[in-house]
């Protein structure tokens, strides 16, 4: 079972990678595909594969919505919105940082 999670991630790493790569290559040069925007996308997408669907199913179990039925067809489409927003998030907010140390005198 422990190869099975082993194997999970890895597959995870590539994908975000791949993902990472192409996303941020079609930003401007500020917003580029280096190696720690890269990084920094890996890491806040492994966030927002766990926080976003977490997110989403706590919001609509306090509002009062119960799924009768399995509803495993959403997981994914959220866990994918979930890792793109959050890596794209972290990268930006870098961007935002290292913007406004270099602004100061």
């Amino acid at each position: 079972m422990l190869y099975l999670f082993i194997l999970m991630f890895l597959i995870a790493c590539v994908l975000l990678i791949v993902s990472g790569r192409v996303i941020l290559a079609s930003f401007p040069k500020s917003f580029g595909a280096t190696k720690i925007n890269l990084f920094l996308f890996v890491l806040g997408g492994f966030v927002g594969i766990f926080a976003f669907p977490n997110l989403f199913v706590r919001t609509a179990i306090f509002l009062g919505i119960h799924a009768t039925q399995n509803v495993d067809y959403l997981v994914l489409p959220l866990v994918v919105v979930g890792a793109l927003s959050c890596g794209t998030g972290l990268v930006w907010l870098r961007s935002r940082l290292k913007k406004s140390r270099t602004d100061k005198p």
